[in-house]
């Protein structure tokens, strides 16, 4: 056995309380070094003496289950009863080649009646209820539609900006407009609910110098073009007529260099009262241009990317620490809304995102957080912080083996695996799942065209644990070649939409939410899979209920006897009287126990 393999952290997610009484732990050991685990848990100061006098700790002994493989690793999960809240604990683990050992807080050392008596264990001293992360329950329940207003619908062609371009023509630039505002979205929420989504994730509405509003100048005013403040709240109100929740975008790493605060720094330079707003390394602020006006060298300020009209904001600063917090309570209060996406979310500092969600939570318990993070980040999700990130290593793995053939079904299997195992449970299963969003090419542009792959996309990715999101349009079939911040306006044009895939959706999205339940808090196995042929298999199961999905992304269509006792949910491509599944097929079936 491998021992420098063995891996654990406790208070972390690898040991956290799950619900009021409920801890899991997780072990991680060598891919196939370990035969089995086991758990030697209880209260730490749950003791009696032998007839010797010596003190003896009473424990439980419980076997650990494989709950996920990777190409590397093996992990091993056990969800146990804690009602004294208070833990101590360690491993019993032997090895393929039947060497044996205890592994617990200080060392590892062969398994003994020697050894099991000196045990330095992982101790748990008291779960506080304050110690519990656990995001709203609705969000489990969601199926997010992403959109962005400009693009969307015109609903008042009088607040459009000069120089507004005719619906369906194509953006040359990304600051181009076509006039879309909170009154064509009001318009169009029949529509959505008839999509099946019930949660609207807005992209930044405050008032900015661009049309994408990312390079926002007044956090407190919404942008003239997009409408006003009683627009957002009625639009606020009609979703939750229909049961339907809305998500702002936040922008809070920087600001415009055309803001009120930047302007004044740059003309008073050192003296302006806003000079400790900003990182600014030296004086006078300035940059050399290039070619591209978003990019600059020599800067004399940080800045988000390279981009010298993006000055990044010193969350540091008391002063603007209240000044956003402030914003975030405006929004959250006056127009009840139940979510954040926080843009750039790793470019602040930890400090500001715990007073953030303190802010808000006390205002609504049931926000929902979330932080646009292109990578892995446990810190911003620990508990008083976010509830979780956008989910890109999980979703950008699934495209680039379905689309791209970058990966095989294996290493797909193990990517999601890892990702899985860096969060906590109650986390993984509020993270956001966008396989397509305004940092990504269009979907059907990555599937090259064939709308059936992006179906199986689509259909994958909302099996996932997590909370699925799509983006405008897709729905509709839209597409374009060039770079994701050229966005094109919605299709509204019922003879260029693309009706199989809105019938596909629709099932789709219902399905999600009908089985949020077991999609959300259900076991996740994979099942038979080949990376010869590319095809893979999944079980999602709570209790008796069960769901069974099979994905052939080969050339060569593959048999499958479906049984007796289930029904399909959704399927693509099924041949010979449903006895195959041909390329780019799927069936999804839900497994019923007989009587039920």
């Amino acid at each position: 056995m491998d021992q420098a393999a063995l891996y654990h952290r406790p208070d972390s997610e690898m040991a956290f309380i799950y619900t009021r009484n409920e801890y899991h732990i997780y072990l991680r050991t060598k891919h196939g070094d370990v035969a089995q685990v086991k758990l030697l848990f209880g209260d730490p100061y749950d003791f009696e003496f032998d007839e010797k006098g010596q003190r003896k700790w009473n424990y439980q002994e419980v076997a650990m289950i494989k709950d996920a493989e990777t190409l590397n690793h093996d992990y091993w999960k056990l969800a146990i009863n804690i009602p004294q809240r208070r833990l101590q604990y360690a491993f019993w683990v032997e090895g393929k080649d039947g060497e044996q050992v205890i592994y617990d807080d200080r060392r590892i050392m062969p398994y003994n009646e020697q050894n099991l008596a000196r045990m330095d264990c992982f101790i748990v001293p008291f779960v506080h209820l304050s110690d519990e992360k656990w995001a709203p329950n609705w969000v489990r329940q969601t199926v997010w539609y992403q959109l962005f207003a400009d693009r969307f619908a015109n609903g008042n062609v009088k607040n459009d900006p000069p120089a507004t371009l005719p619906w369906g023509d194509q953006a040359v630039h990304p600051n181009a407009c076509f006039g879309g505002d909170l009154a064509g979205l009001i318009k169009r929420l029949d529509y959505l609910k008839d999509l099946g989504v019930n949660g609207i994730y807005l992209m930044p509405i405050f008032t900015a110098y661009s049309s994408t509003k990312f390079d926002t100048v007044d956090y407190f005013s919404i942008d003239p073009s997009l409408g006003t403040k009683a627009e957002f709240k009625q639009l606020v109100d009609e979703l939750h007529k229909r049961n339907m929740r809305i998500m702002l975008d936040g922008v809070f790493s920087y600001m415009s260099d055309t803001s009120l605060q930047w302007q004044d720094v740059q003309e008073k330079g050192r003296a302006s009262r806003f000079a400790d707003w900003f990182q600014i390394r030296r004086f006078p602020v300035g940059y050399k241009p290039t070619d591209n006006p978003d990019i600059a060298y020599d800067l004399t300020y940080n800045v988000h990317g390279n981009n010298p009209h993006m000055p990044q904001l010193n969350t540091a600063n008391p002063a603007v620490r209240k000044y956003l917090l402030g914003v975030a309570a405006y929004w959250t209060r006056e127009f009840n809304i139940d979510g954040w996406h926080l843009e750039y979310a790793a470019e602040v500092d930890q400090k500001f995102w715990r007073e953030f969600a303190t802010t808000v939570r006390e205002i609504n318990p049931e926000i929902y957080l979330v932080g646009e993070v292109k990578h892995s980040n446990q810190r911003i999700v620990q508990p008083g912080k976010l509830d979780g990130v956008v989910n890109y290593p999980v979703t950008e793995a699934i495209t680039r083996f379905a689309a791209n053939k970058e990966l095989s079904v294996a290493e797909l299997i193990s990517v999601i695996n890892d990702q899985m195992a860096l969060y906590r449970d109650q986390t993984n299963e509020v993270m956001f799942n966008a396989v397509e969003s305004h940092v990504t090419q269009r979907l059907l542009a990555t599937c090259h065209g064939d709308s059936s792959l992006v179906r199986m996309i689509l259909a994958l990715t909302f099996l996932q644990i997590g909370t699925p999101s799509l983006f405008y349009g897709t729905e509709v079939g839209m597409t374009n070649q060039q770079a994701p911040r050229i966005y094109q306006s919605m299709i509204w044009d019922e003879d260029k939409q693309d009706k199989k895939m809105l019938r596909f959706v629709k099932v789709l999205t219902h399905f999600r939410r009908n089985f949020a339940k077991l999609l959300s808090y259900g076991d996740f196995q994979w099942g038979p899979r080949s990376n010869k042929y590319n095809y893979l298999s999944l079980t999602r199961q709570l209790g008796k209920h069960q769901v069974f999905a099979l994905f052939n992304f080969g050339y060569t269509a593959i048999k499958f006897v479906r049984p007796q006792n289930s029904r399909i949910i959704l399927s693509q491509n099924l041949l010979d009287h449903e006895e195959k599944i041909g390329s780019n097929g799927f069936l999804i079936i839900e497994l019923t126990t007989q009587g039920e």
